[in-house]
């Protein structure tokens, strides 16, 4: 039943020939994808100058096993089990594909230009569609790229592409050691939903991000960060040189060989999650009023429509994003504000990039990376480094 109000919600939108606004019906396509659990994420920009540029995009992925049909109710109870949640699997994914499909259909009648493109076999599914929805140009220019088309100078335009593939899989009965041969299917979809608008500055008449405007107007939140329980903060220091391997690095920016990152990160114990929460909203407040009040300064801004959350249990990995990245211009330095967590609490990290930025793997430990060199930060030592240290 909610597929079906989905479907017919998405229909009930019109198409206009010029967009003087982003088009209603995949703003709606985006929030039933956010509402089925994958996750749109939001970043508007204007690093090109003489327009804003807004992005909506999403990632899906799927894989399920087709059980062998005798299995059903009655059977053994945890292969029953195993076949629902499969089943549910699969029935979502379908959901999914023909909503999105619906929508670029209806909206492909009246657009500038759409492509179409599908393909299923013994399996295998390769699905590609692409839009302009509008446009104010004469000429639109546009090129392929992994057989999916792209416009350069559409005002807006959708991309949806699918591909699955199926493997087979061997079950074997703990019980019994009996095999079962099934087919594993492995399927992914990504989709983005670009829209851009007119600015009166163009590149040569933009100004360098203003850092210190903008650490002076979040200060007193992170200043509420640190009256929280068990809440510190330290400085970083992580530098490479020209030369340096990358090696062992998270995140890097090829644009120059070398750079130096310095800032603040701010530590908040996992208890507190509920109020990292709304320090993190009221940041992203920050950010966006910020942006969009001074439209003369180049910038990335993102926005997560959902807390920040903890890895799951077991994965002792960090899930990190940028809230606003302030574009390098004319000799100024690249800001970022991101936030990050790990199994034990939240990361809020204020940085100025001076060059490449390149962030370390292990980055929510150190205090300093020089060149490979590591000093952590006191308590947050690897285990094998404590080890190593009683051995000596």
């Amino acid at each position: 039943m909610k597929r079906i109000l989905a479907i017919i919600f998405l229909a009930t939108f019109a198409v206009v020939a010029f967009c003087q606004e982003t088009n209603k019906k995949l703003r709606q396509l985006e929030k039933y994808l956010n509402e089925q659990g994958y996750e749109v994420k939001h970043s508007q920009s204007n690093n090109t100058g003489r327009k804003i540029v807004h992005c909506w995009d999403s990632w899906q992925s799927f894989a399920y096993h087709t059980l062998p049909e005798k299995y059903s109710v009655g059977d053994d109870g945890e292969r029953v089990i195993i076949l629902g949640a499969h089943r549910v699997k699969k029935e979502k994914m379908i959901e999914m594909l023909d909503t999105v499909r619906l929508a670029f259909s209806v909206l492909s009648k009246d657009a500038s230009e759409s492509y179409c493109y599908e393909y299923h076999k013994s399996g295998t599914d390769t699905i590609k569609y692409a839009m302009a929805i509008c446009n104010d140009v004469d000429t639109l220019s546009s090129f392929s790229f992994d057989g999916t088309m792209h416009f350069f100078n559409a005002q807006e335009t959708a991309n949806f592409s699918y591909t699955s593939k199926t493997s087979e899989n061997i079950l074997v009965d703990k019980e019994t050691g009996k095999t079962e041969t099934t087919r594993l299917l492995d399927a992914f979809g990504s989709y983005k939903h670009y829209y851009s608008i007119p600015s009166n500055f163009g590149w040569d008449d933009m100004q360098p991000f203003d850092t210190t405007a903008f650490k002076a107007l979040i200060k007193p939140v992170l200043k509420k960060v640190l009256k929280l329980k068990g809440a510190k903060s330290s400085s970083v220091y992580w530098r490479h040189d020209e030369g340096c391997k990358p090696d062992g690095l998270w995140r890097q920016s090829f644009v120059v060989p070398n750079g130096l990152t310095t800032g603040t990160m701010y530590y908040i114990p996992a208890e507190h999650a509920t109020e990292v929460d709304l320090l993190c909203r009221e940041l992203d407040s920050l950010a966006y009023h910020y942006v969009n009040s001074h439209p003369e300064q180049p910038y990335v801004y993102t926005y997560y429509d959902r807390p920040i959350r903890q890895p799951e249990e077991g994965n002792h990995g960090t899930f990190s994003f940028d809230i606003v990245n302030g574009v390098s211009y004319k000799g100024g330095n690249d800001y970022y504000l991101m936030c990050g967590s790990d199994a034990s609490g939240f990361y809020i990290l204020s940085l100025i990039s001076r060059g490449a930025i390149w962030i370390p793997y292990d980055w929510l430990r150190l205090k300093s990376w020089i060149n490979g060199e590591k000093v952590y930060l006191k308590g947050r030592e690897p285990k094998e480094d404590k080890n190593e240290k009683m051995n000596e």
